[in-house]
């Protein structure tokens, strides 16, 4: 049997086709509809906002914690380069240094070796400079003052 027939013989016996599929639902129903949605909903809300709040707290501190994590391997970062950057200028001072020190060697060898060559520049220095004073300290590093030979 069709669902046509089925639905003519139900009218052919009185039978009403809404009361039989149920689509009429009297308003009583519907209140008690409205009242047990408006009921869980409400209990969803005491539970979700709960839980909710706890998952929200959760990824905020998370995301704290990546934020110190990535800010604690900054400075890593950082004071390592400064390391670096200290150990390389310390190369360069000591290769200065040792530079230094040679030229002062050789100079100094030079010097020793050719005493007379430090004799000419003497001489020469002083017939540039004839009639200046010339002030030579003593031990005690202290100049001879001539105050009264100009006078």
């Amino acid at each position: 049997m069709s669902y046509e027939q089925l639905v003519a013989q139900l009218i052919q016996d009185g039978v009403s086709v809404t009361q039989t599929v149920g689509l009429e639902l009297g308003k009583s129903t519907w209140v008690i509809i409205a009242v047990v949605f408006g009921a869980a909903l409400i209990a969803f809300a005491f539970w979700f906002f709960p839980v909710y709040g706890v998952w929200a707290r959760r990824k905020n501190g998370q995301a704290e914690l990546a934020e110190a994590e990535y800010a604690e391997q900054v400075a890593i970062q950082k004071a390592s380069a400064r390391l670096k950057s200290a150990e390389m200028h310390k190369k360069a001072e000591l290769v200065e240094a040792e530079a230094a020190a040679q030229s002062i060697e050789i100079i100094g060898d030079a010097l020793e070796k050719k005493e007379g060559y430090m004799r000419w520049q003497w001489i020469q220095m002083m017939e540039k400079h004839r009639g200046d004073t010339i002030y030579v300290p003593t031990e005690a590093n202290l100049p001879i003052l001539e105050a009264t030979r100009k006078a």
